[in-house]
């Protein structure tokens, strides 16, 4: 067994069987949208007469974003995430 078929049989068995997703007796979820917040470096390119000077730079928006030099870095925890409630669009 592939692990690729492991997953597709996990997936079945814990599918609802009887009534589906919206089935009349089965309580509706609520539905939300979590902003999971991601750290990412990127390099840009300054001149300066120091690293105090070219940190201070970069804050104030200055210098030449170099595009190869942008990567991920890792996904806050989640105390530091956001999430609201999802309310769907209803026509009319």
């Amino acid at each position: 067994m592939t692990d690729k078929t492991m997953k597709l049989q996990l997936t079945d068995s814990t599918t609802p069987c009887s009534g589906g997703l919206n089935s009349p007796r089965r309580k509706r979820m609520s539905r939300y949208i979590v902003t999971r917040k991601e750290i990412w470096n990127q390099g840009v390119q300054i001149e300066a007469d120091s690293k105090e000077e070219a940190i201070r730079k970069v804050e104030q928006g200055e210098g030449d974003v170099i595009e190869t030099l942008f990567e991920y870095n890792t996904v806050m925890d989640p105390d530091n995430w956001n999430i609201e409630e999802w309310h769907e669009e209803t026509d009319g």
